[in-house]
């Protein structure tokens, strides 16, 4: 087992204090560095591809030797609720509505105990692939009743203790078609020796000390007086407007813990009545549809009853709840960046590292911002090999490596499903990051060092600011700089975040937009547990869908998706949109219908010929993975600079789903293509170009700069200039 650990918080500012939380199987040697440079790729000679790592030790920093000292990880969402003053085992009743999908692990469903552990529980079994049974069992007693879980409707049942007997009432709920919730009730019995004495007063859901939480998901969860619910039929208990509570559901009178979903940030659930005190080791998943809902209603505000239920995945990890191993003041004086921990065990020829990040906002320094998408790393965070981006070099990544070695153990990223495919939609920093790392390819994090690293070597100074911070402050952020730099693939952006670089736009900031597939998803975010949210709804390039009347986030109550379905087009805002993928090879820019026009002569200033961008570390040239195209029917502004557009495009850049109307087989397609443009939004200016692949090739073979670095270059100092650039003349319609 090798070391691993997580900072917190992720991003932090000078001054404030960031913790190291690690497991450490064996003494390690543990000191702080600045990531200035975070590639591996290797020629086959050994040679760098590209610019060489560049991993500096900070001076005077904590510098010692810790460990060993292995920290636990209890995987599986979990729920650990206490509450005092529930009727008698005699005099209770335990109902809960369980949903299986087709597959998933089985695990453990509810514990409901006394407080020396004494009471029922409900566990799954899976049965084969797509069959599973409830086992329903008093603790510490070999006798058992199961019951089998039917397809991927609702169980509902009742469980009430009788002199000699566990009473359990069974329905098959399906809501979503007419008369799929009966009206009466199936009933089967559990002998038991004896009943257990006293009164419950701890329900626990999910993962408990000796088993990981079922893949499963439950509503309804009660344990109420008998006599509250005895006498109603099925339909009656679901019966319901969407909003209101039924009576027997009404939080009054003592002996009642009723749990239910609840959307918004902090938790997960919540008790209508009021008396418990709910724990969340990892929380299960809310905004999800219920046994009560019947297709009516797609927003869970509008009808909270039909959104009551938790969804429980036996592989989540959102915080791996390790104790701090150590912590460290962030200088006032130290520059904004990238920088992690670093942690060098005995006998391991590549460290780990714990990433961080130094925020410049609300601290400028310097006229120029860096914008690290850092809710893209989250998205892609811990992802499997095909979610990784394309394979550059055939050189070792030791952190992928030992994420494959241990992989979902450290929580998964949301390009992924849980076992029950269930698409993973909440993403967090309190985890190891392998994929916010050295020993990565160049993706994400790795890829935008590559820019930090051209930005030293160019001698253009700047600052770090992050997703996190855009999101926290809005256009504040960005207020401070003249000119803001994007990362190559900033994907996942919040409604906070849209707004805030709208504003800062408007009112006359700069952007460089530097990469492909941006402003692309709505996300919401939980700053408080340090999460992240994505709804994959309706359309666009995605690794699973929402599920129908799950669109909604949990978080915000937003309804997610694309962005260009919501109204608001990454062309709107940065002039090009997500157009096409493709990851054979890059292409190359031809010099569109507007390079020559004099206003924007400055942009080709030492760029000689019609084509640029003919080379590039990442798959041969500035133009490929994932491109952005301008159009005017999704926003592209009037007066925008049509300055190039990409070809010679491999047959496999095909436009996205979102774009097409039906199936179609390959052609040449015109609008598979990067633009590169130079557009007005209000006051502002951006510059985009559309390619995860422009990064890539600002780093030349020798000290002469590429001509997509001298493009870069040209366009950065004439943003810095202050004067107004020129608008181009829009004809009169």
């Amino acid at each position: 087992m090798h070391a691993a650990g997580y900072a917190r918080p992720w991003v932090v500012t000078p001054g404030q204090r960031v913790s190291l939380h690690a497991s450490l199987p064996q003494a390690t040697h543990i000191d702080l560095v600045r990531i200035a440079c975070a590639n591996a790729e290797r020629q086959p000679d050994g040679r760098p591809h590209g610019p060489a790592q560049r991993i500096v030790a900070l001076a005077d920093a904590v510098s010692g030797r810790h460990g060993p000292e292995p920290q636990p990880l209890q995987p599986g969402a979990q729920v650990h609720a206490t509450v005092d003053g529930l009727p008698d085992w005699a005099a209770l009743a335990v109902l809960i509505a369980v949903q299986r999908l087709p597959r998933g692990h089985g695990g453990a469903v509810l514990s409901l105990q006394d407080a020396a552990g004494n009471g029922l529980q409900i566990d799954l079994q899976a049965v084969g692939a797509r069959q599973a049974r409830l086992r329903v069992a008093l603790t510490g007693s070999a006798d058992t009743l199961e019951l089998p879980l039917p397809g991927s409707d609702w169980l509902l049942l009742t469980l009430v203790f009788d002199a000699q007997s566990l009473r359990l009432r069974t329905a098959v709920c399906r809501a979503t078609v007419p008369d799929g919730v009966p009206i009466a009730w199936r009933e089967t019995r559990l002998s038991i020796g004896t009943m257990p004495a006293g009164a419950p007063s701890v329900v626990q859901l999910g993962t408990r000390p000796d088993a990981a939480a079922a893949d499963v998901r439950l509503d309804l969860v009660s344990v109420l007086p008998r006599s509250s619910i005895d006498a109603l039929s099925p339909r009656a208990l679901l019966a319901d407007e969407g909003s209101t509570p039924v009576p027997w559901e009404a939080p009054v009178g003592p002996g009642r813990c009723l749990l239910r979903a609840r959307l918004g940030t902090g938790r997960s659930m919540q008790d209508l009545a009021g008396q418990a005190t709910i724990t969340e080791a990892q929380r299960p998943y809310t905004a999800v549809r219920g046994v009560r809902w019947d297709g009516r209603w797609q927003d869970p505000s509008a009808a909270p009853t039909h959104y009551s239920a938790l969804h429980f995945s036996s592989d989540q990890l959102l915080d791996a709840q390790w104790l701090p191993t150590l912590s460290w003041t962030v200088p006032a004086d130290l520059p904004s960046g990238a920088f992690a921990f670093r942690l060098q065990a005995a006998g391991d020829v590549e460290p780990v590292y714990a990433s961080f990040f130094v925020t410049a906002a609300g601290r400028p320094r310097q006229p120029l911002a860096v914008l690290l998408p850092t809710f893209s790393y989250l998205a892609y965070s811990n992802a499997v090999e095909d979610m990784r981006g394309p394979v550059v070099t055939p050189a070792p990544h030791a952190a992928e490596q030992r994420l494959d070695g241990l992989h979902p153990a450290h929580g998964r990223s949301i390009y992924e499903r849980h076992p029950d495919g269930h698409g993973v939609q909440w993403v967090g920093s309190r985890r190891p990051l392998w994929s916010v790392s050295p020993g990565h390819r160049p993706w994400q994090f790795v890829a935008d060092s590559w820019l930090l690293d051209w930005l030293d070597r160019s001698g253009q100074a700047y600052d770090v600011i992050t997703d996190h911070d855009l999101h926290r402050l809005g256009a504040a952020a960005l207020a401070p700089y003249r000119v803001v730099l994007s990362g190559h693939h900033p994907e996942y952006t919040s409604t906070t975040m849209w707004d805030g670089l709208w504003r800062y736009l408007i009112g006359g900031g700069r952007l460089l937009y530097l990469g492909g597939n941006g402003w692309y998803w709505r996300t919401a975010v939980d700053e408080g547990a340090d999460l992240i949210e994505v709804r994959r709804a309706e359309d666009g390039t995605r690794p699973h869908m929402a599920a129908p009347g799950e669109s909604h986030c949990a978080f915000s109550g937003e309804n997610g998706g694309l962005w260009r379905r919501l109204g608001r087009p990454p062309q709107q805002i940065v002039g090009v949109g997500m157009a096409a993928q493709g990851f054979e090879r890059a292409a190359h820019f031809h010099k569109g219908p507007d390079a020559s026009a004099a206003e924007v002569a400055f942009v080709f200033d030492g760029v000689p010929g019609d084509r640029f961008g003919e080379s590039g570390w990442w798959g041969g040239g500035a133009a490929g993975w994932e491109i952005d195209r301008s159009d005017a029917d999704l926003g592209t502004p009037a007066g925008t600079w049509w300055l190039g557009r990409s070809e010679g495009h491999h047959p496999s850049m095909m436009r996205t789903k979102e774009e097409l109307l039906s199936y179609v087989p390959p052609f040449r397609d015109a609008k598979a293509r990067s633009d590169v443009v130079l557009a007005p939004v209000g006051q502002g200016d951006v510059f985009a170009v559309g390619s995860m692949t422009w990064i890539g090739a600002l780093h030349g073979e020798g000290p002469a700069p590429t001509d997509v670095a001298t493009i870069t270059t040209n366009v950065i100092r004439r943003f810095l200039d202050p004067a107004p650039l020129p608008r181009k003349p829009v004809p009169d319609r």
